[in-house]
């Protein structure tokens, strides 16, 4: 009875989780790209606001700096799923 279950759960798990761990990768994606917007608006109005004050510019920077970051693990992970997928 355990090797015809354990058969069974050899043909079935890999058709499964694929499809799942595709689903993860692009929900992951998705969630790192959202929250690289309010990084990236965030970035911006510290750009504009650093030539009236130059303080901000180091809020720039970093705001930038994380924003690209979101955003290279949002296109990574996409990518990951997409090869996942085929």
């Amino acid at each position: 009875m355990f090797a015809l279950a354990k058969h069974f759960l050899a043909h079935v798990l890999p058709h499964v989780t694929r499809p799942l761990l595709v689903l993860w990768n692009e929900v992951i994606a998705l969630l790192f790209f959202l929250i690289a917007i309010p990084a990236t608006l965030s970035a911006i109005t510290h750009f504009r606001r650093s030539e009236q004050d130059p303080h901000d510019l180091l809020g720039a920077i970093v705001a930038a700096i994380f924003a690209a970051v979101m955003i290279y693990f949002a296109v990574t992970s996409w990518l990951r799923a997409r090869r996942l997928s085929r």
